[in-house]
Formats: structure tokens, C-alpha cells, sequence
């Protein structure tokens, strides 16, 4: 199968050719970020959620156990989405793929978690996948497909 010519938006061009390489060689992989202005929080493909601040990095939590090899995903953990807790402001709401939905303070890293993958949700919960929303995707598929997911809202569940 021939592929698709690159055309519009999609050529290919030099626009960040001269484009200056932030934190490079600090933090690997970033999978998810937001901002309140002036720090930015990241999720990262090592298992780690870090607090940026200009050029300083900041570990703020991990929820698996420390890894080698990216192989070793479902060990190390993948935190996937990251969003700001409406609750409480000095909190993240963290989605890991592996291990389920925590409750992160931003300023001491102490962690709480939400929601386990071993929770009943009607279907077997392979992993978590995003934050959209105020929806936790939680899939039973490792297909990059909708099927086998589901959304889930606990706005109506206590923390």
C-alpha cells in the first residue's frame, strides 16, 4: 500500500528548524501538560509527574515502581492525563494507565488514590487511558479504537 502524499497542513517545511530546545536532556517523553500560569505540570512516559518551573524540574510523584526499560511500562507506570482537582486548588487529578486515579498535592507530592484498576466498573479495566472533561476513559482495550472504552464521571462519589 503506497502512502499518502504530505500535503497542506501537513507538508513537510522548515518553520522549527531554529527553534530552541526547552529542557532538553531533562525531562523524557512528556505525555500530558498544563499550566497555571507559571508552573507547568507534566506527566511523563518514565512513570514520573514533574513541576516545571522555567529550567527547574521538580519530581513531584511517581505511582509505580522505578524501571530500567520503557518496556517495563505496566511496572513503572504511565500517568496519561493530568488535570487541576476543582476541589481543592492546590491538587492535581492524575490518570495513570496502569494504576488507576490519584489525588496529587502540587506542593508536597502526597498522593491519594482515587480510583484502582481493581475497582468493579462492570467491565474488566485493563488500563486508564485520559483526563477529557471531567471524564476518566477508562478502556478494557488496548485498541486505539473507542471500543471497549468507557466514560466515567465521579462527580457524584466523595473523595
Amino acid at each position: 500500500m503506497k502512502s499518502k502524499a504530505l500535503t497542506g497542513a501537513f507538508e513537510v517545511n522548515h518553520h522549527l528548524d531554529h527553534a530552541d530546545h526547552l529542557l532538553k536532556g531533562k525531562i523524557h517523553g512528556p505525555e500530558c501538560m498544563i499550566t497555571d500560569g507559571t508552573t507547568i505540570y507534566a506527566t511523563l512516559h518514565d512513570g514520573n509527574v514533574v513541576k516545571i518551573n522555567g529550567e527547574h524540574v521538580t519530581h513531584l510523584a511517581k505511582f509505580g515502581k522505578p524501571c530500567e526499560f520503557p518496556i517495563e511500562e505496566p511496572i513503572c507506570g504511565r500517568p496519561l492525563g493530568i488535570a487541576f482537582d476543582t476541589i481543592n486548588p492546590d491538587n492535581l487529578i492524575v490518570v495513570d494507565a496502569y494504576y488507576g486515579l490519584w489525588d496529587l498535592n502540587s506542593k508536597t507530592g502526597a498522593k491519594k488514590q482515587l480510583l484502582s484498576p481493581d475497582q468493579d466498573f462492570g467491565v474488566k479495566v485493563n488500563f486508564f487511558n485520559i483526563i477529557f472533561k471531567n471524564f476518566i476513559i477508562i478502556c478494557s482495550s488496548l485498541e486505539s479504537t473507542t471500543s471497549g472504552c468507557n466514560e466515567w464521571s465521579g462527580s457524584d462519589k466523595e473523595r
